[in-house]
């Protein structure tokens, strides 16, 4: 326990002592912020039904559906579990706070695991937590912009980790408190399910234990994780003409590249990363969880470089390159984290 609450309380701390700094002065009311709280409100006035028509909104749009709904259901989740005691605007702030501390103790979760030190885990999941990096889901972008929904998605896959972790280390039966969190991520915002998926698959390749069950029960995984979320997903792939692309970014490989090469800390994670790597592959044993971490980082920026090189000229925008590379650096900052074990050693 002493390794674990000190830290645990010390991340929490800073967390509370920012979010009261940037949360505590009132409702955000600027950038993507005011939309945000409207779909809010869609979701307690008008149902949580994501196909329900708004005639407030867009003469009629049925905002629910064509984006990601799962903010404004944590927001209404909230409202009607106080019985209306914490009204709309409270349960906005709410949804603030828990998008804001989410990515740090997530990942401090993940990390106190694999590493069996809160100490150890402290320094990744405080990048976690105060990563901004041009990040649509970094601190700037994701809470005080307002892409809300993007953050909270981003923060939750540190916990699709976690769940894994028991069954990449050998154990026998199938992940499937995974499955929910999955789901969670995919109505949180669809942009870090290819991660959350990888997370899954990346399992099942470099997991202890036998491979043909293992992809079996992946496959399983994935399976009721996309029937969980099929409320929101199956209409809106039938109707996916009518939802609006998210490619409004530099999402191009050069325009990624150059993004990436420019910002140290990146440069500091991936080197790191690296330097880790090589130093448990040439004198130990590695361990599955390791093999799996740090296998998540090429295998993501692979399906980031696919994503811009392939999909984008082809005109498949609805998840582009540049929202993918959120999931990329969450794999940098994980596996770069994984070598304060090493300098503790």
């Amino acid at each position: 326990m002493s390794r674990v609450l000190p830290p645990a309380l010390l991340l929490l701390a800073y967390g509370i002592a920012f979010g009261w700094a940037a949360l505590g002065g009132g409702l955000l009311a600027f950038d993507d912020h005011p939309g945000q709280l409207y779909r809010l409100y869609h979701a307690v006035t008008v149902g949580w039904a994501p196909w329900r028509l708004n005639p407030g909104w867009w003469a009629g749009y049925a905002e629910l559906q064509y984006y990601p709904p799962g903010a404004a259901w944590l927001g209404a989740a909230i409202h009607q579990a106080s019985m209306g005691a914490v009204g709309v605007p409270a349960a906005y702030q709410s949804v603030l706070w828990i998008a804001w501390v989410l990515p740090g103790m997530a990942t401090f979760a993940l990390l106190t695991r694999l590493l069996g030190s809160g100490w150890l885990a402290l320094p990744g999941a405080f990048i976690a937590l105060t990563l901004s990096a041009e990040s649509r889901s970094g601190v700037e972008e994701g809470l005080r912009w307002g892409l809300v929904a993007a953050r909270l998605g981003w923060g939750l896959l540190p916990l699709v980790a976690l769940s894994l972790v028991n069954w990449v280390e050998g154990g026998r039966r199938a992940p499937f408190i995974a499955a929910p969190l999955v789901a969670a991520v995919i109505l949180l915002h669809p942009a870090h399910a290819p991660a959350a998926f990888l997370l899954v698959a990346l399992g099942a390749c470099f997991g202890a234990g036998g491979s043909t069950r293992r992809l079996g029960q992946a496959a399983l995984v994935a399976a009721l994780a996309l029937g969980l979320c099929g409320l929101w997903l199956i209409p809106l792939l039938v109707h996916l003409g009518m939802a609006l692309p998210l490619a409004w970014g530099e999402a191009t490989a050069l325009g990624l590249l150059r993004q990436l090469a420019t910002r140290p800390l990146v440069i500091v994670l991936a080197l790191t990363q690296l330097g880790c790597w090589l130093s448990i592959r040439s004198v130990r044993p590695i361990a599955a969880a390791s093999r799996w971490l740090h296998a998540f980082t090429p295998a993501m920026g692979l399906v980031v470089m696919l994503d811009a090189l392939v999909a984008a000229p082809l005109g498949i925008l609805w998840l582009p390159a540049d929202r993918l590379a959120d999931s990329l650096l969450l794999a940098l900052v994980l596996g770069a984290a994984m070598a304060t074990r090493l300098l503790a050693e």
